[in-house]
């Protein structure tokens, strides 16, 4: 099952990572967490380019609260990686000690490049940020 196309150009979806209901029908832990896999069905020269990023929610909110298996975003991100691409946590609704850390993102071990957060950083004020390391800084 190789990424699914958007409605906005340039843009393409990985299958939804859950064990729960998989929409590739198999069973975690066996499936070898398929889903980070599909990653490696996008065009190396097109889609995984040292300019280009992956986005995830840590824990996707819109559709049930989505969480990943564990090994989801080790192996998602060093895909991506192998390519030159960036790591693009959005931390938006699972942030600021929501998922008993400070951020969603340190249950799985990976550092992203590039973070967003918004909601909890101003108290209910319409106010978003957004952190990166040097190293995701164009050379």
């Amino acid at each position: 099952m190789a990424a699914l196309p958007s409605q906005v150009p340039g843009i393409k979806h990985g299958c939804r990572r859950t064990a729960y209901r998989c929409p590739l029908k198999l069973t975690y832990p066996s499936c070898g967490v398929a889903c980070a896999k599909d990653i490696e069905e996008l065009d190396p020269d097109d889609d995984l380019r040292p300019d280009r990023g992956f986005l995830a929610e840590t824990i996707q909110g819109v559709g049930g609260f989505i969480t990943p298996p564990k090994e989801y975003f080790e192996i998602a991100v060093g895909i991506v990686k192998t390519y030159g691409g960036v790591f693009i946590c959005d931390e938006v609704q699972t942030g600021f000690a929501a998922p008993r850390k400070f951020w969603g993102i340190e249950h799985s071990g990976v550092e992203p490049d590039i973070m967003t957060m918004a909601k909890g950083i101003a108290n209910g004020l319409p106010l978003g940020a957004c952190i990166a390391t040097r190293r995701s800084r164009r050379r």
